[in-house]
């Protein structure tokens, strides 16, 4: 088949490949992986799409999620503070922690918006920066989504019931802890970024050590 103007290019229609490299008996051999290279081109840019995809819907997702949380964060500023306010008799400037939470949510999912498009540019050559980023984004997701959590669900029994003053402490008390160890991971993953991954290999050794050791203990 003969792909029409201005493209010209003639190619097989049952595999592919190019006319000028192609016969019959190549069309219909099965292979196994390699095959011709036409086959690897193909194989190839199937496997640069894939990893395109991966991490462009990873980068999506944070983008939606970082629009949802900004708000939520109007939401927290316009009404939260004054409805917990009343319900709970406590002071704006305490309850600031509310507004704070919701601020670093969204700077967090900005974070790990960019470090899809980052991650995408790691060369998968280089093992131990590739694996010391995937440690590093793993645990500030982790962080951000129990974060997000916490804000979405366990902060309603605060808006819709009066609480008594120890209940509010340790409401509050969580919600400080919670944000500074998230803001924590993240400093970290940022940190890591601006040093171009280096010491990725040592830290990885590290990790895989540790991992060993624990298993051996276990055993």
């Amino acid at each position: 088949m003969t792909c029409r103007q201005p493209c010209g290019f003639q190619f097989c229609w049952i595999c592919l490949g190019s006319c000028f490299r192609h016969d019959y008996y190549c069309c219909n051999k099965y292979r196994g992986k390699g095959g011709s290279p036409d086959d690897v081109s193909r194989t190839n840019a199937e496997k640069h799409l894939e990893r395109y995809t991966h991490y462009y819907e990873r980068w999506d997702t944070n983008d939606k999620s970082r629009k949802r949380a900004l708000a939520d964060l109007n939401t927290a500023r316009d009404k939260h503070i004054d409805r917990l306010a009343d319900t709970q008799r406590a002071t704006q400037v305490k309850l600031k922690c509310v507004v704070e939470v919701w601020e670093q949510i969204v700077k967090c999912r900005r974070i790990l918006k960019w470090s899809y498009a980052y991650g995408y540019y790691v060369s998968e050559n280089e093992s131990g920066k590739s694996d010391f980023f995937g440690h590093l984004l793993g645990e500030a997701e982790n962080a951000v989504e129990r974060l997000n959590h916490w804000a979405e669900k366990d902060m309603d029994k605060y808006l819709l019931a009066e609480c008594v003053s120890e209940v509010v402490q340790v409401f509050h008390t969580k919600l400080t802890d919670l944000t500074l160890v998230t803001k924590t991971y993240f400093e970290n993953l940022v940190r890591a970024w601006e040093n171009d991954l280096c010491g990725a290999d040592n830290v990885v050794s590290e990790s895989t050590e540790s991992s060993r050791k624990r298993k051996d203990r276990k055993d």
